[in-house]
């Protein structure tokens, strides 16, 4: 089968997890024998090929890449958003890929900076599309439906104003995937891709290194990796680790990750006296070594929550917000939901799973292993062919007896 995987980065271009997810179920299709490239953003276009994957960098057809590490100006982010709501030029470069490879399906993840308007793109080359929907893209302009005042609960007016083509021009979509069942449900809750096929596949890692077993030292380690935002609820672990601290739990938290310099500067005012270790971007599978178990302290609802399967698959225990996506991981001995988002509540769940890694009659590091059997990346590929299949399948269904498809060329001025 011939894939077209649409993203708008792709590596070494790796803001994200959905980047790494996208990655990882390109190199395992192509480990199944499917022909699979990948098209995505860059400010250098080129062809090239990354783990056998070749890659089509096209240019970026707004004022900027689309990127958390710089900051942007309201008026200039207005302008980016509007263009972005239907991109008509970006969009044919990518119909001009799909048919130079001849792709028999596309796959498209992540569209901030192609726009929605690729799927119509895919349509007029009668090329199926399988969507996986890893954000709240189509829903809200700064795809985490989060504002100023934290998570949003529901739409605001100018999310509704910015979403309604986009969920209009997901009718396009013939099968949508969602990372977490929570998150399909929301994106249908609003009305969105109405006639597609309905799945939920959670996104794969797989440990690059046999984890290692950690004895569980007198002081045990808290780990934390991931952006340091507000609505991660880096500052709600924290004063979990003072009310640790007050109740007489002794614990050392770990901090991974990079935020503004205003926000990681408020954070350790927060932390002053406590043992808190702030120690910048760490590659994951070597932090998870460091620590005995991970939270995921979020306040906003995680489409997902990858850092979970990562813990998992490097034998480390987790205690997680019951937010969004997140419970949906939990799985045995080797998760905590706690029983809210504040730091009571992460103290109370934190203190338990620490209880549980001391218990010689638990053995949490097989616990979590044997969790992250079912996230590997080679399950993830076996259950997107299996919707890639009937997504062909029932394309075909469709078409006029007779139709032969053709490949359409560039289009001028492309």
């Amino acid at each position: 089968m011939k894939i077209a995987l649409v993203n708008a980065f792709y590596h070494p271009d790796e803001p994200g997890g959905a980047e790494r997810s996208v990655r990882a179920l390109a190199r395992a299709l192509g480990d199944r024998g499917h022909q699979v490239c990948v098209i995505c953003l860059s400010e250098h276009p080129r062809i090239d090929r990354v783990d056998g994957v070749e890659v089509h960098r096209l240019p970026v057809d707004n004022a900027y890449l689309p990127s958390p590490r710089h900051a942007r100006g309201a008026v200039e982010k207005l302008l980016w958003h509007v263009r972005d709501t239907r991109n008509p030029r970006a969009a044919a470069r990518v119909g001009a890929a799909l048919a130079g490879v001849g792709a028999e399906l596309v796959h498209t993840n992540n569209l901030a900076g192609l726009s929605t308007s690729v799927w119509r793109e895919a349509g007029r080359l009668g090329v199926p599309v399988v969507h996986t929907t890893r954000d709240f893209y189509l829903l809200c302009p700064r795809s985490s439906m989060v504002g100023r005042r934290g998570p949003c609960q529901s739409q605001c007016l100018s999310c509704r104003a910015f979403a309604w083509p986009r969920i209009a021009e997901s009718r396009r979509v013939a099968a949508v995937v969602g990372i977490s069942q929570f998150v399909l449900e929301r994106h249908l809750g609003l009305d969105c891709f109405p006639n597609a096929t309905q799945h939920v596949i959670h996104n794969a890692y797989d440990a690059p290194q046999t984890p290692l077993r950690r004895p569980v030292p007198a002081l045990p380690t808290i780990g934390f990796i991931g952006r340091l935002v507000p609505e991660k609820g880096v500052e709600q672990l924290i004063a979990a680790v003072r009310r640790m601290r007050e109740r007489g739990v002794a614990a050392q938290l770990l901090i991974a990750g990079e935020g503004s310099t205003g926000y990681v500067d408020r954070l350790r005012s927060v932390a002053q006296g406590l043992p808190v270790d702030f120690v910048g971007r760490q590659i994951p599978h070597e932090f998870f070594g460091r620590v005995d178990l991970t939270v995921v302290p979020s306040i906003w609802e995680e489409p997902m929550g990858r850092v979970v399967v990562e813990s998992y698959a490097n034998g480390r225990p987790v205690v997680m917000t019951p937010v969004g996506g997140l419970p949906e991981l939990a799985s045995s001995d080797a998760a905590i939901v706690a029983a809210g988002c504040d730091g009571g509540d992460l103290a109370e769940a934190v203190t338990t799973m620490i209880g549980r890694l001391r218990d010689p009659r638990q053995d949490l590091f097989e616990a979590a292993m044997r969790s992250s059997a079912r996230f590997g990346s080679a399950e993830m590929a076996v259950r997107y062919e299996a919707v890639y299949l009937r997504t062909m399948a029932d394309a075909a269904a469709q078409r006029p007896a007779g139709t032969v498809t053709l490949d359409v060329p560039e289009r001028e001025g492309s």
